[in-house]
């Protein structure tokens, strides 16, 4: 015989960041769906950033459960800074669809339950899955699919992000030379750039804890060169080859240092490195936007520093 449904709202909050619902998403909804109506509110970012934790967007999401709980009404919940803030929202949001129903919320496995600090009911649905939605990404994103659809879904998801930027340092390390006591600074170059000058530099990694650590970092992984009296020149955004096709945003930090002592050796990114007079600089062929942060150097450089 079957059962009458239970009165008033289910409610089911969860962020739903797998390809496919698993055991535990069925069984809290089919839970929920026993109440006369039932509601899912989906956990959104303010920005799709589209990280390994939250690669999926809301409408992808939607459709998801729209088709495995057709009569389910499917909303965004923005993340909040606060766990007040969030109960809030959501009880705001609750209060404004159903606004004289009661409403029960039901969640699983490390749900929303121990952020909730609203007025409505919470049941915890027993966990049903050995794995959970952070196990099931991990085995989707280790391995390729050879379909259209697989591949649809990459281009969905590079068209549907912010555009990302990529912070760099780039380094001018400078010194007296031995014989004339000019002022000299060194210089890269890369095989597979046609031999064009650019300043030893690269990305900034995520152990870095400063602009200045990866300068530091980049300069001796590249030259072999140890420097002090490191100086900020210029931070900003400059043109790279690596970038044709529009995929970002490169912005670098522009450090100068003195040369301390080492013997400069091109390495890691570079196959050569050399001495060249201030002087120079202007006339060299660069790669990119390395003339530029050269221009910068030399009107940062004081007159007097360039003897």
């Amino acid at each position: 015989m079957m059962q009458p449904p239970r009165k008033g709202v289910g409610v089911v909050v969860g962020r739903f960041q797998v390809a496919d619902l698993h055991e535990g998403h069925l069984a809290v909804l089919a839970e929920a769906d026993k109440h006369s109506k039932l509601c899912v509110f989906v956990g959104v970012q303010p920005a799709q950033l589209n990280t390994k934790s939250d690669p999926l967007d809301y409408p992808t999401r939607e459709q998801m459960i729209k088709e495995a709980c057709q009569r389910a009404q499917v909303f965004p919940m923005v993340d909040q800074y606060t766990d007040t803030g969030w109960s809030s929202s959501l009880d705001t949001a609750i209060s404004a669809l159903y606004p004289r129903d009661t409403v029960t919320l039901y969640g699983g496995r490390d749900s929303f339950r121990g952020r909730y600090l609203g007025k409505h009911p919470t049941v915890e649905i027993d966990p049903v899955s050995k794995l959970s939605g952070t196990d099931l990404r991990d085995i989707d994103g280790s391995k390729v699919e050879n379909h259209a659809s697989f591949r649809r879904g990459l281009i969905y998801g590079a068209y549907n992000r912010y555009t990302p930027i990529y912070p760099c340092v780039d380094v001018i390390c400078s010194r007296r030379g031995f014989y004339d006591n000019k002022v000299e600074v060194l210089v890269g170059r890369r095989a597979s750039e046609g031999g064009a000058h650019r300043f030893p530099g690269g990305h900034v990694d995520p152990g870095d804890d400063t602009d200045l650590a990866a300068a530091k970092r980049e300069l001796a992984e590249e030259t072999g060169v140890e420097a002090g009296h490191w100086t900020h020149v210029w931070s900003g955004a400059i043109k790279t080859w690596r970038d044709r096709q529009g995929g970002g945003v490169w912005r670098t930090s522009l450090f100068h240092c003195q040369y301390v002592h080492g013997s400069a050796k091109g390495a890691d990114d570079l196959d050569g490195v050399g001495w060249v007079s201030v002087d120079q600089l202007a006339g060299l062929g660069w790669v990119d936007d390395h003339a530029k942060l050269a221009g910068l150097y030399l009107a940062w450089l004081k007159p007097e520093e360039r003897r």
